[in-house]
């Protein structure tokens, strides 16, 4: 049985003297492959989405490691990353104006869909003193314009063609190093900012947060949750993050079975548990510490924050650089040694980074 190439588009074809002779109009062409990756990823997203409260085990992780709803986000960010070396290529001119209007469109989308209704229906709604700007395709767009100009103003080194190994980095080098430095920022922000402590009201209750620390990678001193709160502010913030599924929130993690909260000596505290709020106040005084939640659990921390979506730039120019091999190396044999060894290596590295200092987090 005949097979179909990877890039019909791009791969060369034998065609005979009388197909050369009277030419046939051009159908589009799509990477089979890529469609397929996207088709998977999207059936597991509903997987996920749909049994993740049955099994938690497969649900998005509370805070540290990483479980199978984890790898959809960064799937959906090496494919538009991908995608979008292979559609760079068709446009002559007025690129940068097609990249902000679907930047534009992504950005407004997310925005409508997460409030997705009015104010008294168990969210915020279209108040805009309180929608939350974070977002998951919020975060997309965000990669998108970030390799989007990395990928056009950013030049390549050479004759911008690759015909070795370790060529294709070196061709794109500058590119590499600009992505990186994201990841870089990202890492100084979150290891070397101290972040001060900090107080929020939870149901009509102030409670207060001591950190004056850095490098704390937890939900309370992160400083994931204090450059959102600076940059987009408080009301901005997702309301019930996953962060609220760990051991310090819930008696049942990583499924969410809220502890209560510690009301503050000589303070009046709701009783019960208000609408619109998640955990409920205890005046216990003979209670161990194991008993309550957190003081930070009713806090607010956007899983797709505005610091934490610093890293998301390297995911998407990695697959940015996979579609790029595409183009480069027409033999399969030639992109398969381009993309196993860098893959294993990307792997390995993290199981090593795992191992020895920091687990693996989407914070």
């Amino acid at each position: 049985m005949a097979t179909q190439p990877l890039l019909s588009a791009a791969d060369s074809t034998l065609q005979s003297n009388d197909d050369l002779a009277a030419p046939q109009p051009r159908r589009k062409q799509r990477l089979v492959s890529l469609d397929g990756i996207r088709g998977l990823t999207v059936a597991l997203m509903i997987f996920v989405d749909n049994l993740g409260s049955w099994f938690p085990k497969i649900n998005h992780s509370p805070w540290d490691y990483v479980t199978l709803a984890d790898f959809v986000m960064p799937f959906f960010l090496f494919m538009v990353g991908c995608s979008m070396s292979l559609s760079f290529k068709k446009y002559k001119a007025g690129v940068l104006w097609k990249v902000i209007k679907r930047t534009g469109k992504l950005f407004v989308l997310g925005l409508l869909t997460q409030a997705s209704g009015f104010p008294g229906l168990g969210n915020d709604g279209y108040d805009l003193k309180a929608i939350r700007i974070p977002g998951i395709l919020q975060r997309i767009a965000w990669a998108y314009l970030c390799v989007a100009l990395i990928a056009l103003y950013v030049p390549q080194r050479g004759n911008g063609k690759a015909d070795g190994y370790f060529r294709v980095f070196k061709v794109h080098g500058w590119q590499w190093l600009v992505a990186l430095s994201f990841l870089v920022g990202y890492l100084v922000v979150l290891l070397a900012v101290p972040i001060p402590s900090w107080s929020y009201v939870y149901n009509g209750v102030t409670l207060h947060v001591k950190c004056d620390v850095a490098g704390d990678l937890s939900p309370a001193c992160s400083a994931t949750r204090w450059v959102d709160e600076k940059l987009l502010g408080w009301d901005h913030l997702f309301h019930h993050g996953v962060f609220q599924r760990t051991n310090a929130c819930s008696t049942c993690s990583p499924d969410f079975c809220a502890k209560p909260l510690r009301c503050p000596t000589n303070t009046t505290c709701p009783k019960g548990v208000s609408e619109g709020a998640k955990f409920s106040f205890s005046h216990c005084k003979d209670c161990p510490d194991d008993f309550f939640a957190a003081n930070w659990c009713g806090a607010r921390l956007d899983p797709e924050g505005s610091l934490a979506s610093m890293g998301t730039i390297v995911t998407t120019y990695t697959g940015y650089h996979f579609g790029m091999v595409l183009q480069h190396f027409p033999a399969h044999a030639d992109r398969l040694k381009q993309w196993v060894p860098f893959a294993l290596g990307l792997l390995i590295s993290g199981f090593v980074v795992q191992a020895a200092w920091w687990p693996a987090s989407k914070q």
